[in-house]
């Protein structure tokens, strides 16, 4: 087999800002979409596997500062947030799981691009990325 490469690519805020004005555009805060099983989390799930979701288990979690998850999430998200939730998935709808989803593949699709453009400018084309 030929050797592979893996290439990872991120950018959270890229992303967080992405998904923030698709929930303003929607009415809806970072605050209330959060960064954990909030209302953004839970409305692309409910859309998806509408079973993923307890209804009647669904409330208000951990409001946290926009941008700075990795504070929330390590060591350990349990001590910031003890029921795991960070948001307040309780205005979830299961219709807007679209436009969120649109989002993040618009976003990664753009990192992807963007990387690529980078690799191939590195080796100057002489090999494919």
């Amino acid at each position: 087999a030929a050797p592979c490469r893996l290439v990872v690519v991120a950018d959270h805020a890229a992303l967080d800002r992405a998904l923030s004005d698709v929930g303003a555009s929607l009415g809806v805060t970072a605050a209330e979409q959060g960064q954990h099983a909030g209302e953004l989390e839970t409305s692309i799930v409910r859309e998806l596997a509408p079973g993923g979701v307890r209804v009647d288990a669904v409330a208000r979690g951990t409001y946290a500062p926009t941008g700075d998850a990795q504070r929330l999430f390590y060591p350990s998200l349990r001590a910031n947030a003890p029921t795991g939730v960070v948001g307040d998935p309780r205005g979830f709808d299961p219709s807007r799981a679209d436009a969120y989803l649109d989002a993040w593949s618009d976003v990664l699709v753009a990192l992807y691009r963007e990387r690529i453009e980078a690799l191939r400018a590195q080796t100057n084309g002489t090999q494919s990325p």
